[in-house]
């Protein structure tokens, strides 16, 4: 499922309209965004070409010189263009004066999802009129005035008013109790997105000229009011980072950091490093219906390789554990995930208890030998695993318990103490059906090298996901790229508490780190190559071969000699 964002803009900067801030809200999570200029004479043009510069994977902008039309004739003519050109199965309209918080990216694409796969057109939303210091979220809140900028792509259907009303022709009559529409079936739901109506008092008076004349010159004049926000005052704390830049200024200006990543990322928590979907050799196409078993194997390279390595291998799977509980006792995050034999629960408990932690077990499957990527249901005659979850608290306690019922896998990383990003990031790829994204990782890190499916990156040295069915690891999560700002103050943070456990494994485990590695995926299966042991492991599914290679400055002195490493795997 892709998903395409949509905008028709003119005149966005003397209009005041903070069209680049809307269509950056949603960048993450779209596929591709298309947008149409209807002849600006501004400088409009010229902030879409530097933005397409900036994402050139994914936004894509046109021209459509628009003259004055009836009811937003031209808008509505423009838009219809950009959903048949879209490639995506649904589509996010976004106006010029609107955009989404980045709190409510993750939802959003869930939303999505969930209406796609429960058969729906479109996805309701409410409305929030934004001041820079309140709220109002009574209009189109309500059942009955909410309205629909989400929709399924579908033969005969056309946007009118500027897309305020959405209908499959040859029916347009309005269903009372909702939008203008006939999409159904739709489906409810508790999202808003914020609208930046006249708040900047200098492009006011240009902007409702502008809507009256050209672009709603009979039906819609006289309808925009003036106004704008003067004067200087507190910044809601709730406002979207990207616009709190803009509070209290007289007139809407197109800011540099909006075409900086890093500064994106930072602001947001969100990943605008992402590479789109749509890239022809970048994409992992997934296998349909293939769900290999659990399995796990090491090869040592040799004996003293094998002599010197496998304890510590051992050893830092019991470190981890240690660190994972001493993480929540010490309140460097609320919760930790622990699975134990069902039989020594108790056991485990009274432990926990000690240390001034509550527990509560969550789910029961099978026992696996190693880390896996997902739980196996028990298996008559073998024994049975719980998946505990551990807090100093039980709000944080419940609030987990809550989040595993609702299937919130965002909320259960925060709780976990990971990054926002990488929560995000998680979602994503898991419900794609990525349960080993080392190369989605691979595709967000910056100054990669990449070749068809051949990525050769530059790791920070701590972590490193492909290694972490040896028990490799500093950090417990799965991180958004591999120079992820936000894992590396964690992994930073519990290398100080792993030193302070054993620091001699540690020092030895950093080592391993620094190792140059390979992933190897290809149905279903990785081959992870190390110079001193490899790993086959359970991985994507992929219908074609994908190889990252990461950068290395160690090698044991008992690696295998003779070995070119790394190889070039996949270079055709």
């Amino acid at each position: 499922m892709k998903v395409t964002g949509i905008m028709a803009i003119k005149n966005g900067i003397v209009g005041g309209f903070p069209f680049l801030e809307g269509i950056l809200s949603v960048l993450p999570v779209v596929d591709e965004f298309l947008v149409v200029d209807g002849g600006s004479s501004d400088k409009t043009w010229r902030a879409l070409c530097k933005l397409r510069e900036a994402f050139p994977e994914k936004v894509k902008i046109f021209q459509h010189a628009w003259v004055p039309s009836p009811n937003c004739e031209n808008i509505d003519s423009s838009l219809n263009d950009l959903v048949f050109c879209a490639e995506g199965d649904w589509i996010i309209n976004v106006q010029g004066d609107e955009l989404w918080h980045e709190h409510d990216i993750v939802k959003l694409k869930e939303s999505i999802i969930k209406a796609d796969e429960s058969g729906c057109k479109g996805i309701r939303t409410g409305m929030v009129e934004v001041k820079w210091d309140s709220f109002d979220r009574n209009y189109c809140r309500g059942s009955t005035y909410k309205t629909i900028r989400i929709f399924k792509k579908q033969s005969n259907l056309r946007l009118f008013r500027a897309g305020d009303d959405i209908f499959v022709e040859p029916d347009r009559s309005i269903r009372e109790g909702f939008t203008s529409s006939n999409l159904p079936p739709e489906i409810d739901s508790y999202l808003e997105f914020y609208h930046f109506h006249r708040l900047f008092p200098e492009n006011t008076a240009v902007a409702d000229k502008l809507m009256n004349e050209e672009l709603a010159s009979v039906e819609r004049a006289g309808v925009f009011y003036t106004g704008g926000v003067v004067g200087e005052g507190e910044v809601h704390s709730a406002l979207p980072e990207i616009m709190k830049g803009l509070a209290y200024q007289s007139r809407y200006v197109v800011r540099d950091e909006l075409f900086d990543t890093n500064w994106l990322n930072k602001t947001t928590g969100l990943c605008y490093n992402k590479l789109s979907d749509m890239q022809g050799g970048s994409k992992m196409e997934l296998l349909q219906n293939f769900d290999l078993d659990n399995f796990g194997r090491k090869v040592w390279l040799n004996q003293k390789a094998k002599e010197e390595w496998e304890p510590v291998l051992s050893d830092a799977l019991c470190l981890l554990q240690d660190m994972e509980v001493e993480s929540v006792v010490r309140g460097q995050r609320p919760c930790s995930w622990q699975t134990v034999e069902e039989k020594y629960y108790s056991k485990f408990q009274d432990e926990w208890e000690q240390k001034g932690l509550v527990s509560a077990i969550v789910r029961r499957v099978g026992g696996v030998q190693g880390f896996t990527n997902k739980h196996y249901p028990v298996r008559e005659g073998e024994p049975a695993m719980v998946c505990c979850i551990l807090s100093k608290n039980m709000d944080d306690l419940e609030a987990f318990r809550k989040a595993v019922e609702q299937e919130d896998d965002y909320t259960m990383g925060i709780l976990l103490g990971y990054p926002e990003c990488c929560c995000r990031f998680f979602v994503d790829v898991w419900l794609k059906g990525y349960h080993d994204p080392v190369w989605q990782a691979a595709l967000n890190t910056s100054g990669s090298h990449k070749e068809s499916r051949y990525i050769r990156v530059k790791s920070y040295e701590l972590f490193n996901p492909a290694l972490r069915f040896l028990s490799v690891r500093i950090a417990f999560h799965l991180p958004c790229s591999f120079d992820c700002q936000g894992t590396k103050k964690i992994t930073e943070e519990r290398l100080e508490l792993a030193r302070e456990l054993n620091s001699p494994l540690i020092d030895k485990v950093v080592k391993l780190l620094r190792m140059p590695v390979s992933w190897d995926c290809y149905h279903g299966i990785a081959l992870v190559r190390t110079p001193i042991v490899y790993a086959v492991v359970p991985s994507c599914g992929s219908v074609e071969r994908f190889v990252v290679e990461f950068e290395g400055d160690y090698i044991p002195p008992e690696a295998e000699r003779g070995l070119v490493y790394p190889n070039n795997l996949i270079k055709e």
